[in-house]
């Protein structure tokens, strides 16, 4: 066992399982995340054998829109770790304000296509939410990145579903994930995508509860409500309070229906079915320009 070989310089998060930080790649300057497992999780743990099989995997793939990992390792101490590259960018709401549809498709296409690549290795996010996707500068503008894979879902999903218990963000979560994790798919992650968008176009996410349990019985029995998308507002605009029309939307909700239906299998089959009949329904309401007509 060698020292891992990134030089620490402030943590960027813990919990339970382990801890995540910032570190410096000294021999060729650069930036780099790193994520430990706690030193309880001894290499020969259930828990250890998984993250290093998904280590293995993502480190030996290249895909544009998630994040790289690098490498991964066991330090002097027997905690293993894995390395990602640094990704400097900023939230989607930061820069897709609500009703900008050909943002909000170009977002969803490189999310959608990242989370194709990776349901392909047979790797399930479980936890995608708007903090795990950044928006980091490109040749032709932006472009999304999925963020955030490794130690806090792998590792928690293993613990929840020996309890049976939920794991994820509630405002984001799948039906199915609210009753368990024992059966989550890519379906899982396409439903959060789903409201992740819904977020973005209409300003408010779909399923507000005052409380986790009310939350997750939205999420499972409530349809999902219309987009209500509101005029005059644009990206950098102060909200207009007294504007309180909205534009019609009737493809986007039939589309946010079938992306957040409650069994699974009713969902899109891909993130690229997704992209494109978003595309469509965006087109036939008249909203894919929406930006470039507003006042």
């Amino acid at each position: 066992m060698q020292p891992c070989p990134y030089r620490k310089i402030r943590p960027l998060g813990e919990g339970s399982m382990g801890d995540v930080h910032l570190c410096v790649d000294v021999q060729q300057r650069r930036l780099v995340v790193v994520k430990w497992l706690r030193a309880e999780l001894h290499e020969g743990s259930q828990a250890a054998v998984r993250f290093r099989r998904e280590a293995e995997l993502m480190a030996g793939a290249n895909f544009p829109g998630v994040i790289k990992v690098e490498e991964w390792g066991l330090d002097e101490f027997g905690r293993t770790w894995m390395a990602m590259e640094f990704v400097d960018g900023l939230m989607p709401s930061a820069v897709v304000g609500p009703g900008d549809c050909w943002s909000v498709h170009r977002l969803l296409a490189g999310v959608g296509q990242g989370l194709d690549d990776l349901h392909g290795l047979g790797v399930v996010h479980r936890d995608l939410k708007p903090e795990n996707v950044l928006l980091r500068s490109s040749v032709d503008g932006w472009e999304p990145v999925i963020i955030d894979l490794g130690i806090a879902k792998w590792l928690a999903q293993e613990t929840a579903t020996a309890s049976g218990s939920v794991f994820g963000t509630p405002h984001y979560m799948s039906p199915e994930q609210c009753r368990d994790t024992k059966h989550v798919g890519p379906a899982t992650d396409r439903y959060a995508v789903a409201v992740i968008i819904f977020e973005l176009l209409a300003g408010r996410r779909p399923f507000e509860g005052r409380t986790i349990p009310e939350l997750l019985r939205q999420h499972l029995e409530s349809p999902v409500p219309e987009l209500q998308i509101p005029k005059r507002v644009r990206t950098g605009a102060i909200r207009d309070t007294a504007a309180k029309a909205t534009y019609p939307s009737p493809n986007l909700d039939a589309f946010m229906r079938k992306a957040m239906a409650k069994e699974p299998r009713l969902r899109f089959g891909s993130g690229r079915e997704m992209a494109s009949e978003f595309e469509r329904a965006a087109k036939a309401d008249g909203l894919w320009e929406i930006l470039t007509l507003r006042t």
